[in-house]
């Protein structure tokens, strides 16, 4: 009834695009970020450590479930992670049939823990609306979880209505930016692009100008990542893009993805420092709400993902949340697997010597206790 495949390279991917395109489309739970396009910019661009392992899931011959799973560890202790952890991506998921069933997802997730013992899933990421983060909550393998806040505003049906969710308080301060801006000496200049294929120019001068404003911010830069985003803009015609040019020369951005559910996702905003004291950014992101308002009845929210800045709030945002999974045989296990990143090199170096030591225990059937060798984290 049931049969899984794996594949390992862009090559083999690509030729489940059809099969993938067509999972993607129909489902509206699905985020940009579970596209065919984003995950091979992701791989191509080597934004990953580790092995490639997409797991199908077939079912009486049709396909239902992708995983686009990085293996990392040594063979006593294996994890399985979302391809796209540690990059813009937002929102992780398997790619997977509208209507898929418990069931469906119980065997797969069965065939993978126990296809060895050391197995660990890290699913990150997972939007607590879809339905796979309610699957995993009823899975009985050992498992950690904890919430991830984010934040989205509501395209309202008018003006009139986004206006009655701000506070007196923030449309004052919006109203004093914009006419301080507009009673300046400063050309200010709005530009809103969507439903295209963007420029690589203009891709270029937003995505230094985020970088710019990374690194005056002390903030590490995914350069990876970045490119990964570039390619994924050059090749669909899925991006957003909101601008304001001050003296025209680029002052501040949104950059985002347009999901099939109605969604922009906006995974990179930046603006320029000199310009703070406008409050350039609550602008900006006032001016494309009301834009999506007036111009683009499709779009129901606009993302501003990760993070539960104050900004966010001030113009209308919701939170909602993603959760992190981490399952596994046991639970002792899942615990371990969460504080790990924090071990030091040695510390880790010896948890695997004596994991490799239990592994080969249980396997044998014998029972041996391992001596605590002063792990310190």
């Amino acid at each position: 009834m049931f049969q899984i495949s794996l594949l390992s390279s862009v090559e083999s991917i690509s030729t489940i695009k059809a099969e993938w395109a067509e999972l993607y489309e129909n489902n509206s739970e699905l985020s940009p970020y579970q596209s065919f396009e984003w995950n091979i910019a992701l791989i191509e661009n080597g934004t990953y450590g580790g092995t490639i392992n997409y797991y199908c899931l077939y079912k009486q011959g049709k396909m239902i479930l992708i995983a686009p799973f990085v293996k990392r560890g040594r063979v006593v202790f294996q994890e399985l992670r979302f391809l796209g952890e540690e990059t813009h991506a937002d929102y992780l998921n398997f790619i997977y049939h509208q209507n898929l069933q418990y069931e469906d997802f119980y065997y797969f997730i069965n065939e993978l823990i126990n296809a060895r013992a050391n197995v660990i899933l890290h699913l990150n990421l997972l939007h607590s609306s879809s339905r796979i983060s309610s699957f995993v909550d009823r899975l009985p393998f050992g498992q950690r979880n904890y919430c991830i806040p984010c934040v989205k505003v509501p395209i309202w049906g008018s003006i009139d209505e986004f206006h009655t969710t701000l506070s007196k308080r923030v449309k004052s301060k919006v109203r004093r930016s914009i006419s301080r801006l507009e009673n300046s000496l400063l050309e200010v200049e709005y530009r809103f692009v969507e439903d295209r294929q963007l420029q690589e120019e203009a891709i270029d001068e937003v995505l230094q100008l985020y970088i710019n404003h990374s690194l005056e911010l002390r903030r590490e830069v995914n350069i990876k990542s970045v490119n990964a985003v570039k390619q994924y803009l050059r090749d669909t015609r899925q991006g957003f893009l909101a601008e304001c040019y001050i003296d025209g020369e680029i002052a501040a951005v949104f950059l985002g993805f347009v999901s099939p559910n109605g969604t922009i996702c906006s995974p990179i905003t930046a603006y320029k420092s000199i310009y703070k004291e406008y409050s350039i950014g609550i602008v900006l992101l006032y001016k494309t709400i009301c834009f999506l308002i007036n111009q683009n009845k499709q779009v129901k929210y606009f993302d501003l993902t990760r993070g539960t800045e104050e900004y966010k709030f001030k113009i209308g945002g919701i939170q909602h949340n993603c959760r992190t999974f981490i399952l596994s045989k046991t639970r002792a296990v899942a615990c371990l697997a969460l504080y790990v990143p924090y071990f030091s090199c040695q510390c880790k170096s010896q948890l695997r010597n004596q994991m490799s030591r239990l592994c080969t225990c249980l396997m044998r059937g014998e029972k041996k206790e391992l001596k605590s060798n002063n792990l310190h984290s």
